[in-house]
């Protein structure tokens, strides 16, 4: 079965919103496996499409471990190399739970309760 326009291993899709902003969401869980794929098709879509915010909606992650906190925290710092600026939006709370048992710091991150909270600071 081929892959979805713009889907990529995360499960998820970039959606543009409006000139330089774009969501993408990550469905299910955030792991090693799906990430290193994912983060390249990610980059790559971003600067193709001259995105320079990103909202990246969460509300449909059920599971993160220590690896892929990391991953996207990664995945995160590679996109402000290309100069793309970050919003998580939509963490549930026992995913919140899990992140902060992994010990990973979230530091100068930015997160909002939800995807339309995190568009009403860009648009």
């Amino acid at each position: 079965m081929a892959k979805e326009a713009g889907r990529n291993e995360f499960g998820n899709v970039i959606i543009p919103i409006s000139r330089g902003v774009a969501l993408l969401q990550i469905m299910e869980k955030i792991d090693t496996q799906r990430s290193h794929t994912a983060m390249s098709q990610i980059l790559k879509k971003c600067s193709e499409k001259e995105i320079k915010h990103l909202i990246i909606d969460v509300s449909g992650v059920t599971f993160i471990n220590e690896a892929g906190a990391r991953s996207l925290i990664q995945l995160i710092q590679a996109l402000q190399l290309i100069g793309v600026k970050t919003i998580i939006s939509g963490i549930q709370p026992l995913v919140a739970q899990m992140a902060i048992k992994t010990g990973i710091y979230f530091k100068d991150l930015t997160f909002d309760s939800n995807v339309m909270a995190a568009l009403n600071k860009l648009i």
